[in-house]
């Protein structure tokens, strides 16, 4: 365990790449019920560094948050990229993120901590992300790690917009990452099911082959009807579930052709639900997840 997380963080800092199916950032004594990261390699790892973060209001970057900030209290700034939604801004959104139980521990015994994490006006589906020239200033400046985990997660998303969120957000993030004069580490969130259509998946990369030509998929979305587009989803599909796997599939392939020149970490999660152990306060829309599986057995 320790190992895994040490190689995580670290092997990104030199050029290639690193994979990993399961990724935790500590535990809590079971002796002490404290956190246990204080002087561990993460935590020192993240002493200093700022990070630029996408998909943080979503479940996992809502926890990745609280447990940086948690177990990290040397960390730098969190620049998170938000956009307005349902007639929320983006620091009306952040504002309410940090009212939700997740959060009540670090309100009670560190407020002052929430005020590293600062909304950056965008969007993974804009030109360049749809930063201002002094946001993108900001982070090509100042930002050390950057952490992908933006998707859409709908299994019947339609093919056109899946690849235009999944993967053309994650090659707008790549340009941007290229743009990042300190940059030590880049980690994208993938997903265990890219590789579903495999029995026995392996931190490795595996190649799809020539029929799926990353960017050439991304520019037919600019100019392709939708539903010529759509007429094509079970060619490409082939003998994976749906589109969420597929162009998760295909975000990886760019990643492991284009991106080499990166310091770059690709993370596959299963599903993920309610802590065991190590958070203190549950996502409440998560709560049902735990009570399920003690019910199961």
């Amino acid at each position: 365990y320790q190992r895994r997380v040490r190689e995580a963080v670290v092997s990104t800092q030199s050029t290639g790449y690193y994979i990993t199916n399961n990724l935790s950032l500590g535990a809590r004594s079971p002796v002490t019920g404290m956190d246990v990261l204080d002087s561990s390699q993460v935590s020192r790892f993240y002493n200093g560094k700022n990070i630029f973060l996408t998909g943080g209001t979503g479940f996992l970057g809502k926890c990745f948050i609280e447990k940086v900030l948690r177990s990290c209290p040397d960390v730098g700034n969190i620049y998170m990229l938000c956009r307005a939604k349902r007639g929320k801004s983006a620091t009306e959104r952040m504002t309410a993120m940090f009212s939700e139980m997740l959060f009540e521990n670090l309100r009670t015994e560190n407020p002052d901590s929430i005020q590293k994490v600062i909304p950056v006006i965008g969007d993974v589906l804009e030109k360049n992300l749809g930063l201002s020239e002094e946001d993108e200033s900001l982070i090509t400046e100042n930002v050390h790690v950057m952490i992908h985990s933006a998707a859409t997660i709908r299994f019947d998303e339609h093919i056109k917009f899946s690849l235009q969120l999944n993967l053309g957000g994650t090659v707008k993030m790549v340009e941007l990452a290229r743009r990042t004069k300190n940059l030590i580490s880049f980690v994208h969130v993938s997903t265990a099911y890219a590789n579903c259509n495999i029995a026995d998946i392996e931190e490795v990369y595996y190649e799809m082959g020539d029929m799926y030509s990353p960017l050439k998929l991304l520019d037919l979305c600019e100019w392709m009807d939708e539903d010529v587009l759509a007429s094509m989803t079970e060619t490409l599909l082939k003998d994976r579930p749906n589109t969420y796997c597929l162009t998760k599939a295909i975000t990886e392939e760019y990643l492991f052709k284009e991106a080499k020149d990166l310091p770059l970490g690709v993370f596959r999660p299963s599903i993920i639900g309610a802590s065991w152990r190590n958070q203190p306060r549950l996502d409440r829309q998560f709560q049902w997840t735990k009570w399920t599986l003690y019910r199961c057995g």
